[in-house]
């Protein structure tokens, strides 16, 4: 069955919402509806086009029926002319160490839910995760088969497993699966201590001591449970780091669950990791991380004196 935007849409014209023209000119005229739709969902939706147009490709497929996009070269020219109107979405900030050391103080009492958001927040920070990972979607149900388990998430001392994260020099989260893992493989990442404030292993070792039930009879399920017993929520995480962002002065809504996949990726960078080597810890494949990154200005610090420092004679780079 279609969405009702879109049987709404064909119903009020008394249409048939499925697009089935088999001539040349039926498909023009099924060409100058999807337009027509294009139109009126940018008028009505805004920035939710593109997926309203998957959404009708989809339940086309669904039907058996040919995919309706393809060869409408019309709608792609439109959909690009729409992007480039609206422009692009306000761009997050990342996560930055103001703002953990104001999380990790604010979260720092033994009390409710504390220690389970704080260690949320400190892993899915060092190990870059995306939020379905690791807590729930609002509105959603739990994926149990992607978020970190008790089972995921061990120990290690001089590269032995322990059983307790008190003492640990490392961890090491399986990753199950992601929207980038479409067979659910799931990916092994390691982290070593900090060693300072803001450190991942504290965190669990933390969680471990209020909760020890989540790494033995409790090992199956998500690991960053509240004590309601609901697991924790992609909101709470975006409400934390904007009281964080406004506690540092930097505005909230530019603050998002991303934002600390995108601080771990740019604390990466910062620190002089290739790129590559954050492409693999993110378990990204393309090159939209340079997206992710954000420069400081203390890495730009002596570049433009070595751009002028004295070079060496020049060698020819190509044939004469």
């Amino acid at each position: 069955m279609l969405s009702s935007t879109t049987a709404l849409f064909c119903g009020a014209r008394g249409l048939d919402p499925y697009l089935l023209g088999n001539t040349a000119q039926d498909r023009r005229q099924d060409e100058k509806l999807i337009l027509d739709f294009v139109v009126h969902a940018v008028q009505y939706f805004h920035r939710t086009v593109k997926a309203k147009l998957f959404g009708v490709r989809f339940h086309h497929l669904a039907a058996g029926l040919e995919d309706p996009l393809m060869h409408k070269g019309w709608v792609w020219l439109a959909l690009a002319g729409v992007k480039r109107l609206q422009g692009g979405a306000a761009r997050k900030f990342p996560v930055t160490l103001e703002m953990l050391l104001w999380l990790h103080a604010h979260l720092k009492d033994d009390t409710g839910d504390n220690a389970t958001e704080w260690a949320a927040l400190a892993v899915g920070f060092f190990f870059l995760l995306r939020a379905g990972e690791y807590v729930a979607v609002d509105g959603a149900p739990w994926q149990v088969g992607r978020a970190l388990c008790g089972a995921d998430v061990q120990a290690r001392k001089d590269g032995i497993a322990q059983d307790r994260f008190d003492g640990a020099d490392e961890v090491i989260a399986h990753v199950r699966g992601s929207k980038r893992d479409q067979y659910n493989r799931g990916t092994l990442r390691n982290m070593y201590t900090t060693g300072q404030k803001i450190d991942h292993v504290a965190a669990l070792a933390r969680l471990q001591r209020q909760h020890p039930e989540r790494w033995q009879q409790e090992k199956g399920q998500p690991l960053f449970r509240l004590a309601s017993g609901r697991m924790l929520k992609r909101s709470r995480i975006q409400e934390l780091l904007g009281m964080a962002a406004s506690a540092c002065g930097i505005d909230p809504a530019r603050m998002g669950s991303h934002s600390l996949r995108i601080g771990g990726a740019t604390a990466l960078y910062k620190a002089g990791v290739d790129v590559e080597t954050i492409k693999r810890i993110g378990r990204r494949s393309s090159s939209a991380v340079h997206s992710y990154l954000w420069d400081t200005h203390e890495r730009q610090k002596g570049m433009a004196a070595k751009m002028v420092q004295p070079d060496g004679m020049l060698i020819g780079g190509g044939a004469k």
